[in-house]
């Protein structure tokens, strides 16, 4: 099983890409209270983020697989079934949609997306250095 990831490739590839964390999250949103979280913030990252060269039995066993990493006990049944779902619906959205386009030949859409999606890094960097503690450090 060969599985390829884009990660700050073209920009439109990258407005594709957020759009669909926007779906996956939305989808999370559905099961849990609190998706501000650093594991769902970029496990929904990175099942954004697989290319869509590969077959979906491929991308849904990934996804599985990443699962038995991300969840806890606690939510890994709910979590898994929801990120199964956000893999298949995400699978079927080509790069090339009515969206992607709208934000591709709009330039303040344009842009206030490349905004978000630096906003998403700053978040994740934020939720990393919260994680490791660096926070607390800086503050004594």
């Amino acid at each position: 099983m060969l599985v390829s990831f884009r990660f700050f490739d073209k920009e439109s590839w990258s407005i594709h890409a957020t759009v669909l964390s926007a779906i996956i999250l939305i989808i999370f949103r559905l099961g849990f209270k609190n998706i501000n979280k650093l594991n769902v913030l970029v496990f929904a990252s990175i099942i954004s983020m697989i290319t869509p060269d590969i077959s979906l039995l491929n991308k849904v066993i990934f996804v599985f697989f990443m699962c038995m990493i991300c969840w806890s006990k606690k939510n890994f049944i709910k979590g898994t079934i929801l990120a199964l779902i956000a893999s298949v619906i995400t699978y079927y959205i080509p790069e090339k949609n009515i969206v992607n386009d709208v934000i591709q030949n709009n330039n303040l859409i344009k842009y206030s997306s490349i905004i978000v999606i630096v906003m998403w890094f700053l978040l994740i960097g934020y939720h990393i250095i919260n994680y490791i503690g660096l926070l607390s450090i800086i503050k004594k």
